[in-house]
């Protein structure tokens, strides 16, 4: 199977505005993952140590091809007249990021009605030079969340966000709740996660998600592919579990021990939203179709 330079430069590029935002600015960069409609991640402000629930999402565009149109004062960025429209929708406020490979300059700007010059083909704004990501953001986004009125949630699909107190203890809770099937999308797995997987996985519909990387580990060699429904995939981001498709548990923290002892920062965020439960299930789905089943000799 192929991967396009473009794919895994695109990749690149997420995962390097993902940690400057969460070693600049000291927030919570979330994949999005799943069909491709315009958004790569969420950015969650977090406020004097405290996750806040305000949400930025994050179109993330990398490669030297979108500073082609490079001027004094800023980079012409375009797109479709479909994602506009999408982006104008959207309960969060969106914002364009331009990532440079070859210099690490990310600048970004906002999308909406005040930035957006419509074309016959679609739209473009220009993201200005002296915008760069940074410490500097948090300031400049948290006006703008500070100015967003969040629309009200019904009580029951309120997202719960709780911070890792240095345990597996939240994610086990998640786990043990389910009554019917559970879809976990995991990069890394610990013996006691992999061990739990199997003991619910003998009650109910378990199916796991699991990287490359995790083959090298000897702990999957204690994995019975008899008992546990599990397929590789090489290029794996998402940490999340979706349970009886009635919620979607996402999180920051590899499922380890050390994953989730590693820092004070870690969350887990309990989603039962309808839609978003949905989409999570979708992004798993359309990722197990695309990965291969882990066989006897991948796991010995």
């Amino acid at each position: 199977m192929r991967y396009e330079h473009s794919a895994a430069q695109g990749d690149q590029g997420v995962t390097f505005v993902k940690l400057l935002i969460e070693r600049q600015l000291g927030w919570i960069f979330r994949y999005i993952s799943g069909p491709d409609v315009g958004i790569d991640g969420l950015v969650e402000q977090v406020k004097d140590g405290e996750v806040t629930a305000r949400w930025i999402s994050t179109q993330i565009k990398s490669g030297s091809s979108y500073f082609s149109e490079s001027g004094r004062d800023g980079v012409v960025f375009r797109d479709s007249r479909e994602h506009l429209d999408y982006y104008l929708q959207h309960d969060c406020a969106v914002v364009v990021i331009l990532h440079h490979p070859e210099t690490d300059e990310a600048i970004w700007q906002w999308v909406d009605q005040r930035t957006v010059v419509e074309t016959q083909k679609g739209w473009k704004l220009l993201v200005p030079h002296d915008q760069r990501l940074g410490a500097s953001t948090a300031g400049a986004w948290s006006r703008r969340l500070r100015g967003r009125r969040r629309p009200p949630l019904l009580a029951d699909l309120q997202p719960v966000t709780t911070v890792s107190d240095g345990s597996l203890a939240t994610i086990h809770d998640v786990l043990e709740s389910a009554e019917h099937s559970l879809l976990v999308s995991a990069p890394h797995l610990s013996v006691e996660m992999l061990a739990l997987l199997e003991f619910v996985a003998s009650r109910l519909d378990v199916r796991v998600l699991t990287s490359e990387a995790s083959l090298a580990a000897p702990i999957l060699r204690m994995a019975r592919p008899e008992r546990l429904a599990l397929r590789i995939v090489e290029q794996l981001h998402a940490k999340m579990f979706v349970v009886d498709n009635e919620a979607a548990c996402l999180t920051s923290a590899n499922f380890t021990n050390r994953g989730a002892a590693s820092s004070a920062r870690e969350v887990i965020t309990i989603v039962r939203a309808p839609d978003v439960v949905e989409g999570a299930r979708q992004g798993f789905e359309e990722a197990w179709m695309n990965g291969r089943p882990a066989s006897y000799f991948d796991l010995t």
